[in-house]
């Protein structure tokens, strides 16, 4: 994806700084992957041109079913797909409690905040101050 922000090294090395003990590298791995898909995913929000396509992607979420999508968004979906079952499953056995749905909740608001982000910004909208500090307060948090 050319338009995406190439922080994959940093992204891990950020975590990296701040948990550097050989026992926190699955923390390091999962902390990682996740500013990955966050970085791409916010990246595919910021620039791409077609509300439709933006519109499919945060509905594939919130339903959780790539039904429909197709290129950028499908590799998107099924990333995030993968590290939400994977996040799961290491919980789980850790924890025994399935988190999965949980996940895929905060997953979902992250992306319809997005979207809402962009058709702000693609149709000129300005929100007022209360209106953009909730939505810009999960994005933030996501970025």
């Amino acid at each position: 994806m050319g338009f995406s922000q190439e922080k994959t090294a940093s992204c891990y090395f950020a975590v990296a700084a701040s948990t550097s003990l050989p026992q926190d590298s699955e923390i390091r791995m999962m902390v990682a992957k996740s500013a990955i898909v966050i970085t791409v995913s916010d990246d595919f929000y910021d620039m791409e041109d077609s509300l439709d396509v933006l519109e499919r992607i945060t509905d594939a979420v919130q339903r959780w079913d790539a039904k429909g999508l197709s290129g950028h968004s499908k590799t998107i979906f099924d990333a995030l797909d993968s590290l939400v079952n994977e996040l799961a499953r290491k919980y789980f056995r850790q924890h025994g409690t399935d988190i999965t749905n949980s996940l895929r909740d905060i997953w979902s608001e992250t992306f319809a905040s997005w979207f809402t982000e962009a058709k702000w910004s693609k149709s000129g909208f300005i929100p007022a101050a209360e209106e953009y500090l909730e939505t810009d307060m999960i994005t933030s948090i996501a970025s």
